[in-house]
């Protein structure tokens, strides 16, 4: 992988090609740019594309909207380049007709205006949207049905297969064991609230085996029922509650000298900061009413355990003995504590996987399918063994390009890559158009860990670099005129600095020097 400045009219428009540039670089402009180029053909040796033919991808219907636009606005703009002999001051377009032959403008100029009228009948569309797309008119290579509808009110029937989980599940519990369950839901629809994170993060992760996954998918891995876990953990209470006792026995029965002998170690040999003087005789007092049967934070208990003692002695005195073993029975205890799970996280564990799963079965029987089910299926379609779904979707879009790709996930990637990267055909592309410091922003749906996979798979990566370009350009102005003392009088840094705009010109016309800029640049921050 090589990294090169952004060049639109010589980027190379087949293979795996990573685009980064910040917002208000002019991505939109980039891909309208490269668009032009793949309807002329342009830098291929193969004919130039229509736009059904080109797919782009963005995440938004709003999005998909504006670069339909704004592409036949510049496939216009191209066309009358190609058609008049005018002076152009639109640099990208002035060079692109420069690179062809002159006998070929009369030529580009149809091609591009038969592109922009066909724009209503162009290939954008979100992610989700072209994943549907793709199940539907490519069903007996997906194997998929044919028929298949929205589940109406996803949010309902998880609900509905929630409260069927619970009736099954929960209803015969004692009193204990509901007060376990209570610690987590107490309804069926706050254990559904409780489960959508789990969920999300399962949604977000690829299986290592598609096709185990696959068969495996209507059957539980393993996991204990709610009733086997919360017996275990009933069990494993009353083993903590027996070493308790024990450690409590034998406090109770050297309680005097065990007293003495804490207090003086206290005092001559443990660590201050563990045991401050302050909270000595408080850490006594509650040890006492333990032995006398009140209760014991284990937090108070755990400081004189055995290990504890020993590790907080300072380096110059002994280490305490433990003749009567009641140090190390508080440790057994502390320990079997310590090491005795809450039930809340394996209930949780069976009811996310359980009412997934259901929920999973009640879709394929109703022939139905929900919002986050058209990557998955899409992408589980594509690693079928000897699936010509790949081909057949290289061959319907021999290029594709991913707008605002920092937004991606392992399930787009993985479909994506499936398509565009595995394969000896000519003339095929992936163009990935992102702003990589957006790519940590996984509330939004990013993956920085799939940006990076992309990104070190790109035969080169083309970065939006200006001589001069700053991305606040209100604030530095604002800066630079309490630097001047209110003589700076342009209205933003844009005008200060002459940077180009993206058409290529130049906007206002002042200069500075690379370093007197990056001085100006640090002040400002």
């Amino acid at each position: 992988m090589s990294e090169q400045s952004l060049n639109p009219l010589t980027l190379p428009l087949q293979g795996l090609q990573v685009i980064e540039a910040s917002a208000g670089t002019g991505k939109t402009y980039t891909l309208a740019a490269l668009y032009v180029r793949l309807v002329l053909g342009h830098g291929r040796s193969q004919r130039g594309l229509t736009p059904p033919e080109i797919l782009v991808m963005t995440f938004t219907e709003a999005a998909t909207a504006e670069l339909r636009d704004r592409i036949r606005v510049r496939l216009t703009q191209a066309s009358q380049a190609f058609r008049e002999d005018a002076f152009l001051t639109d640099a990208f377009l002035k060079d692109l007709k420069s690179d062809i032959d002159s006998s070929e403008w009369p030529r580009c100029a149809a091609q591009l205006d038969a592109a922009a009228q066909w724009m209503d009948e162009a290939a954008i569309y979100t992610i989700h949207g072209w994943s549907s797309r793709m199940l539907r008119q490519h069903a007996f290579d997906s194997s998929s049905l044919f028929e298949q509808s929205t589940v109406d009110d996803s949010q309902a029937l998880r609900l509905q297969v929630a409260a069927d989980y619970w009736r099954e599940w929960y209803y015969g519990f004692d009193d204990t064991q509901i007060q376990a369950v209570l610690k987590i839901a107490d309804t069926p629809t706050s254990l559904v609230n409780k489960l959508l994170p789990i969920w999300r993060v399962q949604e977000r992760s690829l299986p290592e085996n598609v096709q185990a996954s696959t068969l495996n998918k209507n059957r539980l891995d393993n996991l204990p029922t709610p009733l086997k876990i919360l017996e275990q953990w009933s069990l494993a209470k009353t083993h903590v509650h027996e070493l308790q006792m024990q450690a409590q026995a034998l406090w109770s029965a050297h309680g005097s000298d065990l007293i003495e002998q804490l207090r003086l170690a206290m005092e001559n040999d443990l660590n201050g900061n563990s045991y401050k003087a302050a909270l000595r005789d408080s850490y006594i007092e509650q040890l006492i009413a333990w032995m006398q049967g009140d209760g014991l934070d284990p937090k108070v208990a755990v400081k004189f355990t055995l290990r504890e003692l020993c590790a907080k002695t300072k380096a110059s005195r002994p280490k305490p003995e433990d003749s009567t073993g009641a140090f190390a029975a508080m440790q057994a205890w502390i320990d079997a504590l310590n090491d005795t799970p809450s039930p809340q996280e394996a209930l949780l564990a069976h009811a996310a996987q359980d009412i997934a799963q259901r929920y999973e079965r009640i879709k394929q029987q109703r022939g139905q399918f929900d919002f986050s089910d058209l990557l998955t299926r899409l992408f589980s379609a594509l690693q079928l063994p000897n699936s010509r779904l790949p081909q057949a979707i290289r061959e319907q879009y021999p290029v594709a390009l991913v707008d605002e790709f920092q937004d991606t996930d392992p399930w787009q990637w993985g479909a994506l890559s499936k398509i565009y990267l595995h394969h000896h055909d000519a003339g095929v592309g992936l163009l990935l158009i992102g702003d990589p410091k957006q790519a940590i922003y996984s509330f939004r749906g990013a993956d920085l860990k799939t940006y990076i996979a992309a990104r070190e798979q790109a035969q080169a990566v083309h970065r939006y670099i200006r001589d001069l370009f700053v991305e606040k350009d209100a604030i530095i102005g604002d800066q630079l005129r309490l630097l001047y003392g209110g003589s700076v009088k342009a209205a933003n840094a844009s005008d200060l600095f002459g940077m180009p705009d993206v058409d290529g010109g130049l906007v206002g016309g002042a200069s500075l020097k690379a370093d007197e800029f990056l001085g100006i640049c640090a002040a400002a921050r």
